[in-house]
């Protein structure tokens, strides 16, 4: 359960995901994961809010450096943790669900090496699939599972498709 932040206490988010708000890539992670997630599993912030620099301070993360997505597991409990690159993508599809679990055939290779190929896309996100301006904001119907919503600055709709 989401405590104490800006009037979040009746939310349910088990997880919270942070991404770079400004990475097309990132956003379609988003746009991806908002209608599977059929439970409500996920709450979601950029890497360019204060929330995410005040949960990543905890681990001793610098949310400036936007070479990663982060998924914290079981947040506001005594089992949180932070995950990410690789680990954080695996977690995050096979909680999803259905036909996602199968996203764990992909633990039988190393994790060094699922990092490695995850860090070859990082690099090259912005190249590959473009970069905002500004961080988006989401469309009214999902806005409350945003926990930066009233931080970032609105360019165009975030659609889900």
């Amino acid at each position: 359960m989401l405590k104490g932040f800006r009037g979040f206490s009746d939310l349910n988010f088990s997880h919270i995901l942070l991404y770079d708000g400004q990475c097309a890539l990132c956003n379609k992670l988003v746009s991806f994961v908002l209608p599977r997630d059929k439970k409500g599993k996920f709450g979601f912030a950029s890497l360019q809010s204060k929330f995410a620099h005040n949960q990543l301070s905890k681990y001793k993360r610098d949310a400036d450096e936007l070479n990663t997505f982060y998924c914290v597991e079981n947040y506001g409990t005594a089992s949180e943790k932070l995950l990410s690159q690789a680990s954080g993508g695996l977690f995050v599809l096979s909680q999803l669900g259905g036909i996602y679990t199968l996203i764990n055939v992909l633990r039988i290779f190393p994790l060094p090496l699922l990092n490695a190929g995850y860090r070859v896309i990082a690099t090259n996100r912005y190249k590959w699939f473009g970069r905002y301006d500004t961080c988006r904001m989401p469309e009214p119907q999902w806005q409350a599972r945003f926990l930066d919503s009233a931080e970032t600055v609105e360019t165009d709709d975030f659609s889900i498709s």
